[in-house]
């Protein structure tokens, strides 16, 4: 009764720590996404993009509508805190349905935890995580036998939610490899497949709901330009090395109880956290899901020798402090850096304010990391460029490229400011530090240069105009 009190504990701890992030840290994208469910409420899935002035003609497809009509109505309804509360369990349920429920099972489920803090916040791909653990629990062999019709099912609502269905179907692909490659393939395990790709389609775009995943997924620049798609070397995540050396050890050495599908979604998943952090967390999961086969063999090796049970009980208790210094160290990192970017420290709030009352004529520019926040509080004035654009590229041109351009290759910005009408500049005072002690000069240097006027400044942001107006 103790030892299952204390699982309980710590399972609650870890939904507290993940609620925590999503309470301090206010995504970029979120705004965006808040605004977006609110104009299919109302006014239903729009076809071009509302919210930009650069490609307001671009073929809109939201892969995450379901969830962003979600998230404003959860908003709507509680608040952050019901939306953190609420991602926060989707998190927590992912790593529980594919733990082993022993003792083994709440190691891997802190080592995943802590690969997750690097990601959590109430955003549409900790959906991912959640469907994807359901997946997996689907294709253990006791559910898969008698559960396997449901999977379709899941696929279909996963279109809805959001386009990280495209890794459920890798994993459903692996599975039915492995199936293939061992001889236990049935024709029923090949029809699953093949439903749950037609069910993919049920969605409002169809077929072109695979043209934007596609999209993403051949933008390699997405690696140079966007953080979380940066491969592993773009950050240090101490749970995921960890939980991939503990499949290199134990995966090998208990292989026999793990077929071949499972290394290949093992192996698939662990290149995909390679290629891209954002992706770490699938590994996380699927390890997790691995792992708790393993561990068992691993457990019954030792047989019941109490000196023998000794020596296990004391490995036990040096994984687990190992696994909680991991986490406490991770997600210690990670909860500070999310008190970085949470609203009053990181976005422009009192700009926003000023910006309300005393309008200022022309387009607005602005950083990448605030367009979520401006569709959000400043709806008023269309954007730039936002977290959705990064890979709308059109023969014409690409606004997110023209963005690039501006701020980090330094070409001029005079062409692109006049094509699109922008008049006023709403710029982060951080980046502007950077460049205190090197010999390039900072976007708002060359606006100055070029003879931009600053009209106002906070501690947060400064907003520049050309020639000062004010709309009355």
């Amino acid at each position: 009764m103790k030892r299952n009190y204390w699982r309980v504990v710590s399972w609650v701890l870890l939904w507290v720590v993940f609620l925590i992030k999503g309470v301090w840290m206010l995504d970029p994208d979120f705004g965006q996404h808040l605004k977006t469910g609110e104009v299919i409420v109302r006014s239903g899935l729009p076809m071009t993009d509302p919210f930009s002035y650069t490609m307001s003609s671009w073929r809109y497809i939201d892969h995450a509508w379901v969830s962003d009509v979600l998230i404003w109505a959860g908003y709507k309804t509680g608040g952050m805190w019901l939306l953190a509360a609420a991602y926060a369990a989707m998190a927590t349920g992912a790593l529980w349905l594919v733990t082993d429920k022993g003792r083994w099972g709440l190691v891997a489920a802190i080592l995943g935890a802590a690969v997750f803090m690097g990601r959590m916040g109430v955003r549409p791909q900790v959906v991912d995580w959640l469907m994807t653990a359901v997946v997996l629990r689907h294709l253990n062999e006791d559910w898969w036998r008698k559960r396997k019709w449901v999977v379709p099912i899941l696929f279909g609502v996963w279109a809805n939610l959001h386009g990280g269905v495209a890794i459920g179907l890798a994993i459903l692909g692996a599975k039915t490899v492995g199936l293939w490659w061992e001889g236990k393939l049935k024709f029923s395990d090949t029809a699953v497949l093949g439903l749950a790709m037609a069910a993919t389609l049920a969605n409002p775009y169809g077929v072109g709901l695979w043209r934007q995943i596609g999209l993403e997924v051949a933008d390699v620049s997405l690696k140079k330009t966007v953080a979380e798609w940066r491969p592993w070397y773009g950050s240090v995540d101490f749970g995921f090395w960890m939980l991939a050396a503990m499949i290199g050890m134990w995966g090998w050495r208990y292989r026999k109880k793990i077929g071949w599908g499972e290394w290949l979604i093992l192996g698939g998943t662990f290149a995909a956290g390679l290629s891209s952090l954002r992706h770490m967390a699938i590994f996380a999961l699927t390890a997790a899901w691995v792992l708790g086969k393993v561990l068992v063999g691993f457990e019954e090796d030792f047989g019941r020798k109490h000196e023998v049970k000794q020596r296990l009980d004391w490995f036990y208790g040096l994984m687990m402090g190992v696994s909680l210094l991991v986490l406490a160290v991770q997600g210690g990192v990670e909860l500070w850096g999310a008190r970085q970017v949470s609203e009053e420290r990181f976005y422009p709030i009192k700009a926003v304010e000023w910006l309300k009352s005393k309008p200022v004529k022309g387009n607005l520019f602005s950083d990448y990391g605030w367009g979520g926040y401006l569709i959000w509080k400043l709806p008023e004035k269309k954007t730039f460029v936002d977290g959705r654009m990064p890979s709308w590229k059109r023969p014409s041109g690409s606004a997110f490229e023209d963005y690039l351009d501006i701020v980090w290759r330094e070409k001029d910005f005079g062409p692109v400011f006049e094509l699109y009408g922008v008049e006023a500049v709403l710029w982060p005072k951080r980046y502007s530090d950077w460049f205190k002690n090197s010999k390039e000069k900072s976007f708002p240097d060359r606006l100055e240069i070029a003879g931009w006027e600053k009209i106002y400044e906070d501690r947060v942001s400064v907003i520049y105009n050309k020639q000062y107006e004010e709309v009355h």
